[in-house]
Order: structure tokens, then C-alpha cells, then sequence
């Protein structure tokens, strides 16, 4: 069976090349990558960067971070919160929409919010302009969730 990249080595082999290195593994990882995509077919090519895009699509907080490069440091910056609030943030499975919504900005995104049916139709939510109004930003409880 073929080992197909994941996006951690294509995200290696890509800083590897915007850092300029020249020498070493990073630049070693970046070569043989492009060799590797060079000798696949063009539907194995389209299957490796459909699951790319599909697992940039659909990540946890912290990885969302990490591949927009952001570290927790700049989070809490952009959030005038403390670094361990940010990992707290991270690192819990239910948050205020207000805490996602600030979160998603900081990073210089917005936050949709979209209700997904069987029949497939799919339907943006649009109070969620509101939510972070009625709150009010930087608020104890926005900031800490309870």
C-alpha cells in the first residue's frame, strides 16, 4: 500500500521552503515531497489535496491556530486575556459563541454559524452578528465562561 502525505508533511515541507532552508531535514522533507507529488497521478494529486482541504476545513481550536500560525502568546494579545485563559479556551469541548466569535477574530476571521439539515439544505444562522454585541467585549464572563 502507498503511504499518501498527510497535511503535517506538506505543512513541513512548506515552511521548510517559505524559511529558506537550505540544508538539513526541512529542506530534505520539502525535496522528496515535491518528488513524490511530481510521480503521482493527477487523481492521486486531486485525493491528497481534497484531504487537505477537507482537514483544514473541520479542526480543533488549537490546530486551527497553529495552521494560521498564531501562538497562544498572540491569542491572548489579540484577546486582552492571559495565555493560560487562551488554553483553557482550547481546551474546552463547550464554549459561549461570543468566546468563539472573539477567538475566530483575533486571527482575522469571522465566525458563521451554520445549521446543517438531512435533507441537505444548509442555513446561516444570522443573529450570531448580535451575540458578541449583547455580551460585550471583554466582559468577566465572556472572558472566562463561568
Amino acid at each position: 500500500m502507498t503511504r499518501i502525505w498527510s497535511s503535517s508533511d506538506e505543512k513541513r515541507a512548506s515552511e521548510a521552503q517559505r524559511s529558506g532552508i537550505s540544508e538539513g531535514r526541512g529542506a530534505e522533507v520539502a525535496k522528496k515531497f515535491e518528488e513524490l507529488r511530481k510521480k503521482m497521478t493527477p487523481a492521486s494529486r486531486a485525493l491528497v489535496d481534497a484531504r487537505f482541504a477537507e482537514t483544514l476545513s473541520q479542526m480543533p481550536l488549537q490546530r486551527l491556530r497553529r495552521a494560521r500560525q498564531f501562538t497562544q502568546e498572540t491569542m491572548a494579545e489579540a484577546m486582552s486575556l492571559s495565555q493560560s485563559d487562551v488554553s483553557k479556551i482550547e481546551q474546552r469541548a463547550d464554549h459561549y459563541v461570543s468566546t468563539l466569535r472573539r477567538y475566530v477574530e483575533a486571527m482575522g476571521g469571522e465566525l458563521e454559524l451554520i445549521a446543517s439539515f438531512a435533507d441537505g439544505e444548509a442555513v446561516k444562522i444570522q443573529q450570531l452578528a448580535d451575540i458578541g454585541d449583547s455580551v460585550g467585549k471583554g466582559t468577566p464572563k465572556d472572558k472566562t465562561e463561568g
